[in-house]
């Protein structure tokens, strides 16, 4: 592991951000914007967690999209699996690893 984020939150507090290692150069400018974000929704009294985005939004920085987002150039790249009733599996009477 070069570097890591992760956002606890929870009992740790909505500012609770871990940094491990030295994490891409556009880091410290989310970090500024989200915890700016933050301050300012907290006199508010809305009850959010910019913080959180911070993970995320680096992450996107580096992959191009972020979990939550819908982009269909990107969904078109895949397809959903099911499970077919008629499968492998669907025939199978007990787990492989039973003998008995």
């Amino acid at each position: 592991e070069i570097w890591s984020v992760q956002h606890r939150g929870g009992d740790y507090g909505v500012n609770d951000l871990v940094v491990k290692g030295v994490p891409p150069g556009n880091f410290e400018d989310l970090r500024a914007r989200c915890f700016a974000a933050q301050e300012s929704a907290r006199s508010d009294s809305i009850g959010v967690d910019y913080v959180a985005d911070i993970p995320m939004l680096l992450a996107k920085s580096i992959i191009g999209f972020k979990y939550d987002e819908i982009k269909p150039e990107i969904e078109a790249r895949f397809r959903a699996l099911r499970q077919e009733p008629t499968g492998l599996l669907a025939k199978a009477t007990r787990p492989r690893w039973k003998f008995w």
